[in-house]
């Protein structure tokens, strides 16, 4: 019995790892075969936000940049609702170490448009990690 649980416990992180993997392969796989619409948008959405779960910035710096792009391709604005608050603090979180004044930038997006909503949970979250980055780049605001 003790044998068994050891194994659970040594195969349950591959299990996880292989199952994250299969959905990365899935979402590039949605990611190389549309034709630049909005379900390619949200495929770079998630796997982003997936490459955010794992920290690995590089990997998901590269769809940072591709989903930017194809934001601006199709006129896709935003959605102006809470998801779009979580996706800049998203964002901001892969920019933070790479490049901290981009995140901030993201993060006084993500804040006005908390606000705009009257999203507390939002503005809070976005105020926590806009400290901590200003903190990280030693770079305060002087009021």
């Amino acid at each position: 019995m003790k044998n068994k649980i050891i194994l659970i416990f040594f195969l349950l992180p591959f299990q996880i790892v292989f199952g994250q993997q299969k959905q990365i392969d899935s979402l590039k796989q949605i990611i190389n075969y549309q034709k630049r619409d909005t379900t390619e948008l949200r495929a770079l959405e998630k796997l982003i936000t997936i490459y955010a779960q794992q920290n690995q910035w590089p990997e998901g710096n590269e769809y940072i940049q591709q989903r930017l792009l194809l934001a601006r391709t199709l006129h896709y604005s935003s959605r102006k609702d809470t998801s779009e608050v979580a996706w800049l603090i998203n964002l901001a979180s892969m920019y933070t170490f790479l490049n901290p004044d981009s995140s901030i930038i993201s993060l006084k997006e993500a804040l006005a448009l908390a606000r705009q909503l009257n999203f507390v949970k939002g503005e809070g979250v976005a105020l926590f990690i806009l400290e901590k980055i200003y903190v990280f780049a030693g770079n305060f605001p002087k009021h």
